[in-house]
């Protein structure tokens, strides 16, 4: 095919050549030499490792030794810049976690009622301390409250989240105990151990008992027992009694059935 193409590239042109005629394109011999020769040779090695890192094996186990999984720090000096970083991001996350638990939360303490920021609520306290001594008094609602700390214990008039003006005394508070606490152990019994009666109202809720383990009996036993395989009956005798009446009247209608059937 070569010496082919070759011979045909030799032939002269038989178009005559004139201004409007375009010049002969090269041969498809030529294209074909110059495709295989572009196939065949090989380019420089500069020319392929131009603009491509090489990645060797050496440069993997340097990234792989620059930090120490076991003692969790850098081998390449970079230690200190990262424990600065790491120190610089936690103070500002606990400063933003900081502002958002001073705009948000009480300000407050719910056990010793003392304020958590008291140089931010200095001016608000100064300026309800000028305000008059009326809104500091206690209130018909106050004075209705439980007589002790619910968290505490300690009684309100030495821990309350009133000022100490508008706490109750302790002479007001002559007379109101502090309830028992009432628990699973200390709440009165509703039997008598000994006796194994109800304090109060024994026959009464006996029968309410017996009656209410009654209810829950039946309604067990019917969620199980419905057809009877053995005597071959249901166990509910009024769903019995229709299955019967039903066969009987399938029965009695059966010759009118048979009598249908036959051919007039």
């Amino acid at each position: 095919v070569t010496s082919l193409l070759d011979e045909s590239a030799e032939l002269p042109s038989r178009m005559p050549a004139g201004p409007m005629i375009q010049p002969d394109v090269p041969a498809w011999g030529a294209m074909l030499k110059e495709y295989e020769a572009g196939r065949k040779a090989q380019p420089p090695l500069e020319a392929y490792e131009q603009g491509r890192a090489r990645v060797t094996h050496a440069s993997k186990h340097a990234e792989q030794a620059r930090y120490n999984p076991l003692l969790q720090t850098f081998t390449d000096g970079s230690e200190a810049s990262v424990r600065e970083q790491e120190v610089t991001m936690v103070t500002r996350h606990l400063n933003r976690a900081r502002d958002r638990q001073t705009s948000l939360e009480s300000e407050f303490d719910l056990l010793t009622l003392r304020s958590k920021h008291p140089g931010l609520s200095s001016t608000s306290s100064t300026a309800t301390s000028t305000a008059g001594s009326d809104a500091l008094q206690p209130t018909s609602a106050a004075r209705r409250e439980l007589p002790y700390n619910i968290l505490s214990g300690v009684s309100v008039a030495h821990h309350s989240y009133l000022p100490p003006a508008a706490r109750p005394t302790d002479a007001e508070l002559v007379g109101e105990p502090k309830p028992k606490l009432q628990t699973a152990t200390s709440r009165p019994r509703e039997h008598d151990l000994l006796s194994g009666r109800y304090v109060r109202g024994h026959e009464e809720r006996t029968a309410a008992d017996k009656a209410r383990e009654r209810r829950r009996a039946a309604h067990s036993f019917w969620e199980t027992h419905d057809y009877d395989p053995l005597k071959c009956e249901f166990y509910n005798p009024h769903k019995e009694a229709r299955l019967r009446e039903r066969e009987a009247a399938a029965l009695a209608e059966q010759p009118h059935k048979s009598y249908r059937r036959l051919a007039p």
